[in-house]
């Protein structure tokens, strides 16, 4: 064997596809009564989000449900009684003084 041969042969890689990994941002608690709402941070839009509710049986034959929501970027999520209260919440943690349609 040659040496060009050997950086031949060193040269070669081997591309993999790039694997999408999916990490826990963090969890809220269901507050039974309130609703769950969503603030665009860009265009400024409101909006009541609705929970996927899931049913599942643990080792001990008691079901467990779990409650998720799909995620979108640049959104903030809180809990509100209305749609009023929700707007307040707005105004007062992000600062925005803004007439909501």
């Amino acid at each position: 064997m040659d040496f060009t041969e050997l950086k031949q042969k060193e040269k070669q890689e081997i591309k993999t596809p790039a694997k999408r990994e999916y990490k826990l941002i963090g969890s809220v608690r269901n507050r039974p009564g309130l609703k769950y709402w969503a603030f665009n941070l860009i265009s400024y839009v409101l909006k009541e989000v609705q929970m996927q509710h899931e049913i599942k049986v643990n080792h001990l034959k008691k079901p467990i449900t779990t409650h998720k929501v799909q995620h979108e970027a640049n959104t903030v999520y809180f809990f509100a009684l209305n749609r009023k209260n929700a707007e307040k919440k707005i105004e007062r943690r992000l600062g925005l003084s803004c007439n909501f349609p």
